[in-house]
């Protein structure tokens, strides 16, 4: 299980969370959102913090660091003992006008140490740089209502466990991931399926249901190191997927596309 980290360190991480105004980049009327003023609000939802990322930036570096593209994960203190998850909320920001302030709701698998996110319309929402809205108030009523729909999640889940894929579905599964993240050539030059079903954990070996080839799939493409060998011969391994947007963007295909196969 993951631990929850304290406020140094989600500085350390992800500084620009805590800076106390916009970059001067901006344009007029943008409206500056301190993320670090939400871990308190999150806390009273029971949600805790438990990592924290940024993006890198690169000209400028020391100056931009302080507004960069930044995110928080909080968890929720409650699991629910039968598939051994927990609900989160990732909370995205910027202050250089790169993103709005968005929330995701999603679950977390601790027999895997998975963050999963739910691609369903109900999982997300934002809130723009502008207007008077009390902020604070706003995340607080999302969180409420994220947590709330935990239960619909876990029905989901409960369906997907019973739902039994065969050889050619977990291939065909694991093929559309491959080219979601590479394309074509190099999903077919480098890869095969097959290793993308491989399981990490006794719960998802001989487990061939949609829920565990969905956790199969998701855990080898985002936290890499799957082996592969390219058109010249050379051994090849893919990497961890770090980018917050490119994290997002996967989780969300990869649950979208397990609802497909769940009809």
């Amino acid at each position: 299980m993951t631990s929850i980290i304290d406020l140094a360190t989600v500085a350390t991480f992800a500084p620009a969370s805590f800076s106390a105004e916009s970059s001067p980049s901006v344009k007029e009327g943008y409206r500056h959102y301190n993320t670090s003023d939400l871990i308190e609000v999150m806390e009273k939802q029971g949600f805790r913090p438990v990592h924290a990322s940024q993006v890198k930036v690169r000209k400028n570096a020391e100056v931009r660091r302080h507004f960069a593209k930044h995110a928080i994960v909080f968890r929720d203190s409650k699991v629910n003992e039968e598939n051994g998850t927990a609900a989160q909320v990732v909370i995205v920001n910027s202050h250089d006008g790169t993103s709005s302030y968005r929330l995701y709701f999603g679950l977390y698998r601790f027999v895997c140490a998975n963050g999963l996110m739910v691609g369903s319309e109900f999982a997300s929402k934002r809130v723009c740089h502008k207007g008077n809205k009390n902020t604070a108030e706003e995340i607080a009523k999302i969180s409420r209502e994220f947590a709330e729909k935990a239960g619909e999640v876990n029905k989901q889940i409960e369906k997907w466990n019973g739902i039994q894929l065969s050889k050619e579905q977990q291939i065909d599964f694991a093929k559309k991931a491959m080219l979601r993240k590479w394309g074509e050539s190099k999903a077919k030059e480098s890869y095969k399926p097959e290793d993308f079903l491989e399981a990490h954990n006794v719960e998802d070996s001989n487990n061939n249901s949609l829920w565990s080839v969905f956790n199969k799939v998701q855990e080898n493409m985002l936290k890499g190191g799957v082996q592969g060998q390219n058109s010249r011969g050379r051994f090849v391994r893919t990497r961890a997927v770090k980018n917050i947007n490119k994290n997002i963007d996967m989780n969300k295909y990869l649950w979208n596309l397990a609802e497909e196969y769940a009809d």
